[in-house]
């Protein structure tokens, strides 16, 4: 079973406010943050979330290009 991350852990993890990660995490973000809604509660797979990181990096290279 895969490990969930809180939103504290990620928050962290980042260096991000918790408010920047709450922003990215709602539908309406233009590059949303995959998340699991656990009842209230958001959890974060670290795979997941390390993909996210490195798609946003090649997207970010090329738009300078």
């Amino acid at each position: 079973m895969d490990q969930y991350l809180t939103i504290d852990e990620v928050a962290a993890l980042l260096k991000v406010k918790k408010s920047w990660l709450y922003n990215r995490t709602r539908p309406s973000s233009s590059d949303p943050i995959p998340c699991h809604r656990i009842g209230k509660y958001l959890r974060f797979k670290l795979p997941e979330v390390e993909e996210y990181l490195r798609s946003s990096e090649a997207a970010s290279v090329t738009s300078y290009m």
